[in-house]
């Protein structure tokens, strides 16, 4: 029995006396009076077994003592999988030993070294291919007689193709560093590579010196000034023992003297980089801040004026702004960048490889090649996207300026533009409202870390004062009402952005072009377009000038209000197309109707100010609008699912609601994952306090599991669906790199993601009365109390808040705006690119910074301080970016280019697990070997942690978890030898892998922690996911020599190798994975239990949830086995579920077709069918889990190992489902092992059928379960087994 009970769990193995606690067993253990003479008998039945084995082998030990390094070592060190038939027969995943690791192409800073990075066990990978602009050839004419230059396609099989006369004059991509191809930063290491000379950087119409200063910390006259106030402005606001060790690190800087600081002023320093005037770069004289006041017009209602100008003007002071041409030309010449900027857009395309990779599947006679197959467009960026491209042809179809030399690139500026209001403190009224501009022609893999400084601040946009009532009182006698409020808002959005585009020389730049010199020394006439505005819907409406939530809400289509919960079917499509269009007619409509706000009627909305300013240009600025995932899905539409799951909970009764923040509590225990990507939650899920956008995308990722079982079976079921179509599409929605496959995916997971509300929505919810939260009817208490308190006028201010009863709440996600944004996520990724390129989450992670201005300021005039802040950060980073080159300068001239390329070269031949020479001293520093991004892993060489094996094996001889003998063939078992019977053990191991973007991300495996590992399985598996799971329990090395057959050396070999506990396919789960809406159900393997894996053969880390639905049990495992990774549990799960979406990268492996992946897992061709829906069905075989009773949900809270139903009143719902449940069906049967009769295939037991008509609106009366929408399957007959 699990859990708490009379009987003490844990018991001695030598004198089986029993104790409550591990601890107290511990203890006992070490003064046992017969543990001598257990393990005296131990090692004799060892020894005398050894000496059987050395005897029947009939073999010389060798003289060689030393280790002999690159010796291959044979099939025992491969991972040990299970056996292919369990006892039971039932086919078991073999996990693969080998394949290929396809590393990112680019390899600038180490060259040709790279191959030297890879163990020697693995198999060298392709050599880097050559520079991507030789030799391209034209391959194609466009209709303007005009070539299509394709470029040589890299490892992955991708290339770029240039539908230009010309190639670029520089590659932006032939000199990308370590640090821009990994996801994890810890992985480059800080190389030295070739320093780059940067020539004179100047805009052509001023001249500036191309030297550095003779002072290159100018404008402090002293290295100490500049080293502590760079110091203070890139520290946290809170000080921590990390800003304590750099400002250690500071004082040791050259040339800092504490002289110096005899007479060092703060204000001083700070009133010097005040007043630097700066000639180039950001933060240049011209780029720099500027303060100007706006007027408003103050119409009030019944008051007539002859024309708009006779209105009372309200002056607004305090914009800060910089002038966009300024601020583009000083981004551009910033030298940081200056080699990585595709000034030309262009198309990128995948070759899929056409068999899945593996590196030990050779063949003696290969068959005939197969045909290439097709390119896939892929999509990552803005300067690939439908968009850029057709920008780009405008500007090259535009005639050229004839004062321009030949050679001058004409070269589109992608501008992408962000705003939004902050808080900027805890308390009180304070708030910003910036407006960010980044320049889309780098890599977004640069411009969205905070770290990278490529947010341009162009404006602090300020609020409307608040003596604008006063104003009113004065002019008209009377406050101004709610409505024109709202106007006067709406107004002064559009008065800052037209005194923004209202610049001349930016107009000009505009529609003409400007000749600059860029950073690279190429002169280039750059043409700024603005491609998208991020902003969530109410800063939209703004921009838009339109009314918020008005009968027709979006602000890209036409569909009304009333229609949007119709989203989805096909007549929602066809409203779609009617786009809004900003036309001429359109703009005189508006005019007129503004004109009634000064006659005294209604108030109206005005032009936006970016129509008046791209209608010349031929841009409609409704384009600019892009979704916005993180409030309109994240924040809106899953919160708002989400809320009513709970709501639900609480109709349910029955203590669903504890349950469900119980499971959520046990997750608390569990481990993270990842870098951010799954954090810690809350003890009190329900409660939702103070949560995040990452914290609702967390439950996403997981709630499933949590919420099995809650409900009856039905609506369990309904929710279920829909549930895994949320996380679907809001992982397809996430991803950084798109392909024409995962964009097809992705509307068809779009329909079915609106299918599976349509179907909740008149099922399960007319099936509950639900009423609102505790949080959510004391929130509404408290905003009835502050209204009443503002009525009568502040005298019940300090009244406490009502608490009224909750009242009925019914489910309207959808029927708001941001549950139809979601179709058109798909259009706007192949038009604007993947949705990190506009999501306003970058724009808010700016936002740290101008919150860690704010408390620096005298939080008087905050605007005007922050945008002083922000200069002198600006300033002092391109004096630390300016010392540093003139470091690498200095250096290069020392040292020479040879001692340059000769350290990058040393570099790159460090081995991540290198063959060490071996040493019997117990050493307490680990010896860290060179973590190349390129290795497969890492772990250290440290001989700190030592076990002795046979007192080790004497101390748990009765634990089951020890006999793992019979996973190594007995071949190879009687033939190997362990160096003095050592094993080292290591608390960690980080493994590297290519993510399905291109780009070195790593996953740190700890058995205490993080223990669960993912390895691919044979590529021709039947089953939808062909990779195996394990459990870590201790990861080891040790000097181990093989001499039976097929051994070349007989010298000690270092090995490391992980002892991991299996998983395997739950045998009940026959309906999992995409077609059926569920996530792979896994249980711990019975034969065998444990094994050894070599760790270059795991592909990554996996989060395997427990699925608390099923129960726990201790029959697998004593209680106090030492085969549980985690100690502080005495019992197992029964079930467990693999999360798909824990990350992209995660995703994509089990959705198939990574192109960083490479064919390694799943394959484009399988892929492709992951859009498909089978419905499930609701029977089971005996002896299959059945729904959670009552009894059982106690049971599994007290840790009872018994499966029960979910919940009294489930039971007579399923009565009919379970009347043939002893008759084991044959399809069933068949189900459970695949392997039983040769005679059928999977494609026998479902067929296509025609697609069927849907009604256009469907009837929310019917009860009845519908039909999915697209690539409708059904069930057909099967033939008798």
């Amino acid at each position: 029995m699990v859990g708490p009970s009379n009987i003490k769990p844990y018991s001695c193995p030598f004198c089986s006396e029993g104790f409550n606690t591990a601890n107290a067993l511990g203890t006992h253990k070490r003064s046992c009076k017969n543990r001598a003479a257990a393990h005296a008998q131990s090692y004799s039945k060892r020894k005398a077994g050894a000496e059987e084995l050395a005897e029947g082998s009939k073999r010389a030990k060798p003289d060689d003592e030393d280790i002999e390094e690159n010796v291959q070592v044979p099939a025992p060190l491969a991972p040990s999988p299970p056996a292919h038939l369990s006892r039971s027969g039932r086919r078991i995943k073999v996990p693969i030993a080998r394949w290929t690791d396809v590393q990112p192409s680019s390899m600038a800073g180490l060259p040709s070294q790279i191959t030297n990075a890879f163990p020697a066990r693995l198999p060298s990978p392709p050599p880097p291919p050559p520079p991507d602009v030789a030799p391209p050839s034209p391959v194609a004419a466009s209709s303007s007689n005009e070539a299509v230059w394709e470029l040589p396609q890299d490892q992955f099989g991708v290339f770029r193709r240039y539908p230009m006369p010309q190639l670029p004059r520089r590659d932006p991509e032939e000199r990308l560093t370590a640090v821009e191809l990994c996801a994890a930063v810890e992985l480059a290491q800080e190389e030295r590579p070739d320093p780059a000379e940067y020539p004179s950087i100047r805009w052509l119409a001023r001249s500036v010196a191309s030297e550095l200063p003779k002072n290159p910390h100018e404008p402090f006259e002293t290295v100490s000034s500049y080293v502590l106030c760079n110091w203070w402005y890139n520290s946290a606001r809170t000080k921590s023992l990390q800003d304590l060790q750099k400002l250690a690190t500071d004082l040791r800087t050259p040339g800092f003297s504490l002289d110096d600081l005899e007479t060092f002023n703060a204000r001083r320093e700070m009133k010097r980089l005040d007043n630097y005037k700066k000639q180039t770069g950001i933060f240049s004289e011209a780029a720099g801040w500027h303060e100007t006041t706006l007027h408003l017009p103050t119409p009030y209602p019944g008051e007539k004026f002859a024309s708009e100008a006779d209105t009372p003007q309200f002056p607004v002071k305090g914009l800060q702004f910089r002038r966009l041409l300024e601020v583009i030309i000083a981004e551009i010449q910033d030298p940081r960048f200056a080699e990585k900027r595709h000034w030309f857009p262009h198309e990128r395309y995948w070759n899929p490889p056409s068999a899945p990779s593996s590196s030990d599947s050779t063949q003696a006679h290969p068959a005939s090649p197969p045909p290439p197959p097709e390119p896939i467009r892929i999509v990552t960026d803005t300067f690939n996207t439908e968009e850029m491209l057709k920008v780009q042809e405008e500007i090259r179809n535009m005639p050229r300026d004839p004062d321009d030399a030949s050679d001058v690139e004409y070269c589109a500026v992608p501008l992408l533009l962000y705003s939004d209001s902050t808080r900027l403190a805890n308390f009180g009224s304070a708030s910003l409202w910036p407006v960010y501009l980044y320049i889309g022609n780098i890599s977004k893999y640069l411009r969205s870390t905070p770290s990278s400084f490529a947010a341009q601040h162009v404006a602090y946009i300020p609020k409307l004062p608040d003596d604008i009532q006063d104003f009113y009182e004065k002019q008209y006698g009377g406050a101004a009402p709610a409505e024109t409020l709202r106007w006067l808002k709406c107004e002064l959005m559009q008065k800052v952005w037209e005194h923004l585009l209202n610049d001349e020389e930016f107009k000009e730049a505009y529609r003409h072009g400007t000749l600059v010199e860029c950073a690279d020394g190429i002169i280039r006439r750059l043409f700024p377009r603005f491609c998208t505005y991020a902003a969530d819907y109410p800063e939209k409406v703004l921009l838009a000038a339109m009314r918020h939530l008005a009968q027709c809400p979006c602000p890209r289509c036409l569909i009304k209000m009333k229609q949007i919960h119709e989203a989805g079917t096909r007549v929602d499509y066809q409203r779609r197309a009617h786009k809004r269009e900003d036309t001429r007619p359109w703009q005189l409509t508006i005019n007129r109707v503004r004109r009634w706000i000064f006659e005294g009627k209604n108030m109206a909305s005005k032009p936006s100010a970016f129509s008046k300013f791209l209608t010349e240009h031929g841009k409609d600025f409704y384009e600019l609008f892009t979704p916005d995932l993180m409030h309109e899905f994240e924040l809106g539409v899953w919160k708002g699912i989400f809320n009513h799951l709970l709501r639900l909970l609480v109709a349910q009764g029955n203590g669903a609601v504890q349950r469900f923040n119980e499971r959520y509590a046990q997750m608390s225990n569990m481990p993270t994952f990842g870098r951010g990507k799954i954090r810690k939650f809350w003890h009190n899920v329900s409660r939702q306090n103070q949560l995040a956008a990452r914290d609702y995308e967390d439950f996403l990722q997981t709630i499933m599991p949590a919420f099995e079982g809650l409900l009856n079976k039905k609506n369990c079921d309904i929710v279920a669906d829909l549930l895994f179509e949320l996380a679907n599409w809001h992982a397809l929605a996430k991803l950084r790199l798109h392909t024409s496959v995962t964009l097809e995916l992705f509307r068809a997971a779009t329909d079915h993601m609106y299918a599976a509300v349509r179907k909740f929505t008149r099922t399960t919810c007319k099936d509950y009365i639900t009423v609102e939260l505790t949080r959510e009817s004391e929130a509404r208490g408290r905003r009835t109390a502050a209204l009443r308190a503002k009525k009568a006028g502040g005298q019940a201010a300090t009244a406490a808040p009502l608490r009224p009863e909750p009242k009925t709440v019914e489910f309207r996600v959808h029927h708001t705006y941001k549950y139809h944004c979601l179709a058109d996520y798909p259009m706007s990724i192949e038009l604007h690119g993947p949705t990190d390129n506009t999501t306003t989450q970058i724009g808010e992670c700016e936002h740290i910074v101008v919150k860690i201005f704010y408390d620096r300021t005298n939080k008087n005039e905050s605007e005007k301080q922050i945008a002083a802040h922000q200069k002198r950060r600006g300033l002092l980073h391109g004096i630390s970016d300016a010392l540093q080159r003139a470091e690498e300068s200095a250096d290069q001239g020392t040292r020479g280019p040879d001692a340059v390329e000769r350290e990058v070269r040393d570099k790159g031949k460090g081995r991540a697990n290198p063959d060490m020479e071996v040493s019997d001293s117990d050493s307490d520093e680990d010896q860290a070997p060179f973590p190349a991004m390129y290795a497969r892993y890492t772990m250290g060489q440290s001989r700190r942690h030592r076990v002795d094996m046979y007192n080790w094996l004497a101390d748990n001889d009765d634990d089951p978890a020890c006999e793992v003998c019979n996973s190594i063939p007995a071949s190879h078992r009687n033939h190997l030898e362990i160096r003095k019977d050592v094993l080292w053990e290591h608390k960690t191991l980080k493994l590297r892998y290519t993510t399905y973007d291109m780009r070195r991300d790593q996953d740190t495996i700890n058995p205490r922690t993080h223990p669960d590992i993912l390895l691919l399985t044979s590529q021709d598996d039947e089953d939808d996911f062909p990779f195996a799971y394990a459990r870590v329990i201790r990861i080891f090395h040790a000097d181990i020599r093989y001499t039976g057959p097929g051994s070349t050396s007989k010298a000690w070999q270092h090995t490391e190798f992980l002892w991991v506990r299996w998983f395997s396919r739950d045998p009940t789960d026959t309906q999992s994975g995409f077609r059926y809406r569920r996530l792979p159900r896994i249980t711990f393997n019975s034969d065998p239990l444990f094994g050894f894996v070599d760790p270059a053969c795991v592909l990554r880390a996996a989060y395997i949830i427990p699925a608390w639905r099923y129960g726990v049990t201790d029959e697998l495992l004593p209680a106090h086995s030492v085969g549980r990774a985690d100690s502080a549990l005495d019992y197992d799960y029964n079930a467990y579920y693999v999360c798909m979406f824990v990350d992209r990268d995660m995703f994509m492996r089990f959705l198939g077709g990574g192109v960083g992946h490479h064919g390694v897992g799943v394959s484009v061709e399988a892929s492709r069918n992951r859009g498909v829906r089978v419905e499930r069905k609701h029977h089971m075989a005996a002896g299959a889990t059945q729904p959670m009773s009552s009894a059982g949900e106690d049971a599994e809270r007290e840790g009872s190992s018994e499966r029960g139903e979910g919940g009294e009143e489930n039971e007579d719902e399923d009565e009919d489902e379970d009347e043939d449940e002893d008759e084991l069906d044959p399809e069933v049967r068949f189900m459970m092992d695949p392997d039983e009769d040769d005679a059928l295939q999977w494609g026998d037991l479902y067929e296509f059928l025609p697609d069927t008509a849907e009604d256009d609106v469907e009837d929310d009366n019917d009860d009845h379960d519908s039909e999915i929408d697209i690539d409708e399957y059904a069930a057909i007959g099967y033939p008798e087994l």
